[in-house]
């Protein structure tokens, strides 16, 4: 059960990595927001995706 909490604290940092680097991006390409957001969707779906099946295997696990 440890190691379940660390990996969805883990998934967690990462998520606010992603969301800190794609600010960024924002804040450095004022312009053209919209190219950048539809290169960035893809990468936190994804993200997004990692995290519910890590949280649903910790879910099952801990019954």
């Amino acid at each position: 059960m440890k190691g379940c909490i660390e990996n969805e604290l883990a998934k967690r940092i990462v998520i606010f990595n992603v969301l800190a680097i794609a600010t960024l991006l924002m804040l450095l390409f004022e312009g053209s927001l919209f190219p950048i957001i539809v290169y960035l969707m893809p990468l936190l779906i994804l993200v997004l995706a990692i995290i519910l099946v890590m949280i649903r295997k910790c879910s099952l696990s801990s019954f």
